[in-house]
């Protein structure tokens, strides 16, 4: 009996924690919570482009404070001469488990073109990607030699 009572006790302490948590507002946040840095995520990241010159399509994730995904605008600060930068939408195939549950999603991304590096140094671009409110972070992109 005792441990009936106790496993019945356990149960309905997990689901009031449930519930609590549950219960949540997304706009509520702790004191404290940061709620306004800005990251950024590549995909596929490109890495190191080698000094023979890439062309790469990259999908974009901006997030700023809780929000995983925000809408952004994309430039490249100096524009350099070397490398051209264009706003694309690119399609991903998924295959399902199950027949009927292929799907094709379309993302916000970047295609990217960098020339030969003749320099013999390596050599940076910033691209900066800035969203509502004029807040704005960058994706250094590096060029080896």
């Amino acid at each position: 009996m005792k441990n009936i009572r106790y496993i019945l006790t356990s149960v309905l302490a997990a689901m009031v924690a449930l519930l609590s948590v549950a219960s949540c507002s997304k706009e509520e946040w702790p004191d404290g919570a940061d709620l306004n840095s800005l990251r950024v995520a590549l995909s596929p990241d490109p890495g190191i482009i080698p000094a023979a010159g890439a062309t790469f399509e990259s999908v974009v994730t901006v997030g700023k404070g809780p929000e995983t995904s925000v809408s952004w605008d994309v430039e490249v600060d100096f524009a350099p001469d070397w490398l051209t930068l264009d706003e694309v939408t690119i399609d991903k195939d998924f295959t399902g488990t199950f027949e009927g549950d292929d799907v094709t999603t379309s993302q916000h991304g970047i295609k990217v073109v960098v020339s030969a590096n003749t320099t013999g140094k390596k050599r940076t671009a910033s691209i900066r990607f800035t969203v509502k409110g004029g807040s704005s972070i960058s994706y250094t992109l590096t060029q080896s030699k």
